[in-house]
């Protein structure tokens, strides 16, 4: 993942991948993603967990965009979709305009962390071609249906309960 390119995605996935409870792509854990090859298993689960999203999601007015993001993935086994009848169920989280700043999106509960997905507001250009990129990496190293792998963002080294700057 390009941190540069994509900070808030980046952010995004990774801590999804620190707080949630099953840690879903992280290495630090051991808890790869698995790819899903079924394609229409795919938009199924971005249905889920996005799309049905217009008529229940409600970002945050602060969010720097109003691209639904998930995570895991919707290419993966362990998209919330699988599993989930709606996002509303993940956790909620946007890129905040005014500070910059990943948060907690207000309009929903707070998160127990036992969720196993996670929805963002992000940039479209960012949730598209940080997707793009992933899906690009899939295919250049050949990953078949349920072949595990994981999530790198730029920011492994960083602590959870810190601001973390990317140089």
């Amino acid at each position: 993942m390009n941190t540069h390119k994509y900070p808030a995605a980046a952010a995004y996935y990774w801590v999804m991948m620190e707080k949630l409870a099953s840690h879903p792509g992280s290495e630090k854990y051991k808890k790869p993603l698995h790819r899903l090859a079924d394609d229409a298993k795919a938009d199924e689960n971005r249905d889920k967990i996005c799309m049905r999203a217009v008529a229940e999601w409600n970002p945050h007015p602060d969010a720097t965009g109003t691209s639904c993001d998930e995570y895991p993935f919707a290419k993966t086994r362990e998209s919330g979709g699988q599993s989930l009848s709606s996002g509303k169920l993940c956790v909620q989280m946007y890129d905040d305009k005014n500070t910059g700043l990943l948060q907690l999106d207000s309009n929903y509960p707070y998160p127990t962390w036992n969720e196993i997905c996670g929805r963002a507001a992000v940039p479209a250009k960012q949730n598209t071609s940080a997707g793009g990129d992933v899906g690009r990496f899939t295919s250049e190293v050949r990953l078949l249906d349920n072949d595990a792998y994981f999530v790198q963002t730029g920011f492994e080294t960083c602590d959870i309960k810190s601001v973390c700057n990317i140089g």
